[in-house]
């Protein structure tokens, strides 16, 4: 990273840096836990690693680390209050079936604060370095580049069983016998589970199927071949789920246009960001859903049908403290007579929902939702671009997938923070969604001279006056303090 950052600009050297950490160092391993602090391991270390090196650096960019709106800041306050409020109305001891949990300490709602803190640092990132059009369309190619590259380790271990991260790092990341599909095996490479490969690669086939509808003219064909090879490789991996969300919004980036595409992601991060309560109220048709999954895959439907009953009982369980959740140790589950667990949280949005409640999931999901719903609204008066577009789609494939598996990672977080930095622009042009790294001009949209004139607090500048070249003086004349003023000759004059 070091040298990335060096000899790179800043968001590819960020790009590259925390897509090439989650993709490529070892997952479930914790390198260092000391008290009160997050745990360091693959999430954590390139961000860390990234902070350093950005605030080692002089800073000239346009935005701010934390979002300046009110909306991502009250989310972000819901975060960090929600957990010192589940740690105070968490104090006793609950009992449940043969298992005695703790209450929750201050100590706890400090260490989730720096947890959440943590999670969010890519959010940052992205917020303040991924913000522009362009940077969207690099952001882009990053996901297909890697999804080609990543695509190779993968079909070998279709092939020949998941064995590169006991190859490499000497350990197996998850159980053996879930990886095993269809008489032949599921690809995990260095991700914590087969889900979250799958998942990579939905969201690298969805960026391949944009630049092939939006990308350069001379490299569509390049595009649309690497959507199909990306497609095939997803196909091989066995995950259902992330083939039939693939699937979905493959039609929409290849056939609507812009206000459609924006109606169709806003539609879905609705969905996601009302989904306990649709839940709770029987709107969501989950009986329906099963019978039909069951007509195409009963394997398949029977998996789903016990995801739902679990978060059935988990969702009433959740219920009793509604507002600020069950806080950690596990107090969130039911547990029978042995002690044993009688419950099994996939979704996301379940293990959100009990353990912090509805100020924890609004702060969560309201930073990956109401972006890409709030684009719905404003995608003229912003004048935001295909490539924005894309993004928001791929990141309601993510939010899709939050529903059944828990695959919240670090392209999340960076996929929000690009699409808030975005609005934080305002309306921009063509002209001027240049790199990050750049030092912003007085006439941009987002500086600060630009909002005071809008304001009414600055005159509007002459722009005649301005791009005019000044005249040239007398060539005889004294200056003010009565110096001789020099003789300036024109190029013409001095060169024939």
């Amino acid at each position: 990273m070091l040298v990335l950052f060096r000899q790179l600009s800043v968001p590819l050297a960020l790009l590259i840096s925390l897509v090439g950490g989650f993709l490529l160092l070892p997952p479930n391993i914790v390198v260092l836990n000391l008290p009160l602090l997050p745990p360091v391991n693959k999430d954590t270390v390139p961000a860390l690693m990234a902070l350093a090196i950005l605030l080692s650096k002089p800073s000239r960019e346009k935005l701010g680390f934390l979002p300046t709106a009110p909306i991502p800041l009250l989310l972000l306050v819901f975060l960090v209050a929600g957990a010192f409020l589940t740690a105070l109305t968490n104090g006793d001891t609950v009992i449940s079936g043969g298992r005695v949990l703790p209450g929750i300490e201050s100590y706890d709602a400090f260490s989730d604060v720096l947890i959440a803190l943590m999670m969010l640092l890519p959010f940052f990132f992205a917020h303040r370095f991924l913000a522009a059009t362009d940077l969207h369309r690099l952001f882009l190619n990053v996901l297909v580049i890697a999804g080609l590259v990543y695509s190779l380790p993968a079909l070998f271990e279709v092939r020949m069983s998941p064995q590169l991260n006991m190859w490499i790092y000497g350990y197996f990341p998850h159980e053996w016998i879930q990886h095993v599909r269809e008489n032949g095996f599921r690809p995990v490479v260095f991700l914590k589970h087969g889900l979250w490969l799958s998942t990579f690669f939905s969201l690298s086939t969805l960026a391949a199927a944009g630049l092939a509808r939006f990308g350069p003219e001379t490299h569509r064909r390049r595009y649309l071949l690497a959507m199909i090879w990306l497609l095939i490789t997803l196909v091989l991996t066995k995950s259902f789920g992330a083939v039939l969300i693939t699937l979905l919004l493959v039609p929409p980036i290849l056939f609507l246009g812009l206000r459609g595409q924006f109606l169709v992601a806003a539609f879905f991060s609705a969905v996601v960001l009302l989904y306990p309560m649709l839940r709770a109220v029987d709107v969501v048709p989950t009986e329906q859903i099963i019978e039909t999954v069951e007509t195409v895959a009963p394997d398949r439907s029977r998996s789903l049908a016990f995801r739902v009953r679990n978060e059935d009982m988990l969702l009433a369980k959740a219920d009793e403290r509604a507002l600020f959740g069950w806080g950690g140790w596990g107090r969130q589950f039911i547990y029978g007579e042995s002690g044993q667990s009688e419950t099994i949280s996939d979704g996301t949005w379940i293990v959100v929902m009990g353990r912090t409640g509805w100020t924890g999931y609004l702060g969560t999901f309201g930073l990956l939702t109401l972006p890409v719903i709030l684009m719905a609204f404003r995608h003229r008066r912003f004048n935001l671009a295909p490539e924005t577009a894309i993004l928001a789609m791929i990141l309601v494939a993510n939010l899709i997938d939050l529903i059944p598996n828990s695959s919240i990672t670090v392209l999340t977080w960076m996929m929000a923070g690009a699409l808030w930095g975005r609005l934080a622009l305002g309306t921009v042009t063509a002209e001027e969604t240049s790199p990050a790294d750049t030092p912003p001009q007085p006439s941009s949209p987002y500086s600060r001279q630009f909002r005071r004139r809008r304001r009414g607090g600055l005159p509007e500048p002459d722009q005649a006056a301005i791009s005019a070249d000044p005249p040239d003086p007398a060539p005889t004349g004294k200056t003010p303090t009565g110096k001789k003023r020099p003789v300036r000759h024109s190029r013409a004059e001095i060169i024939p």
